[in-house]
């Protein structure tokens, strides 16, 4: 059986309402107040707070867990998440969602190099199109498949290595539509 809550006069509002158990004078309402006021006052320490508690080790096994075991049973928070980390990604462009969404429209869903559509699959689902970008000034410039954008990035976006792999390519017999 629940133990009921005693009704009390709160000291702040001189209501008769139910109490925290470790607010002795405030009502619930009250302290949730106070607590708001108090956090809006004093962001940094908030700020910190809410990163220690990420930082914690059994919090980040108990948050794991509870992800994992939701991403088994629950197809839209799965992909709720999968929505989430492609924003969280697309922050590190300087990018939003619908940004993203407008290139790839403009794109046609295909890579800007090779003009075929992504078709690397990652845990059952088809990948999205990668954000390359200029990593000496940070600019974006286009969306590619992942062979493309890997790569350009294993010839560090030199131009110069990009004509020599050609030629080489090209003295060897490699033909076009290979």
């Amino acid at each position: 059986m629940a133990d009921i809550e005693p009704l009390r006069v709160c000291n702040t509002c001189n209501e008769l309402k139910t109490f925290h158990p470790s607010r002795a004078s405030y009502c619930k309402d009250c302290s949730r107040l106070r607590n708001l006021a108090w956090r809006t006052a004093n962001p940094e320490f908030e700020k910190n707070r809410a990163k220690r508690r990420h930082q914690d080790p059994k919090n980040k096994a108990r948050v794991s867990k509870y992800r994992k075991k939701k991403r088994r049973t629950s197809s839209a928070f799965r992909e709720n998440e999968v929505a989430k980390n492609h924003a969280q990604k697309l922050k590190k462009y300087g990018l939003t969602s619908a940004q993203y969404l407008a290139m790839l429209t403009a794109q046609a869903e295909r890579c800007a190099i090779c003009g075929e559509p992504e078709t690397r699959v990652r845990m059952e689902r088809k990948t999205k199109l990668n954000v390359d970008h200029d990593h000496s000034t940070g600019k974006v410039r286009a969306l590619l498949c992942n062979q493309c954008n890997t790569g350009l990035g294993c010839f560090k976006d030199s131009p110069c290595k990009l004509r020599l792999a050609l030629a080489y390519l090209l003295e060897h017999g490699k033909s076009d539509d290979d």
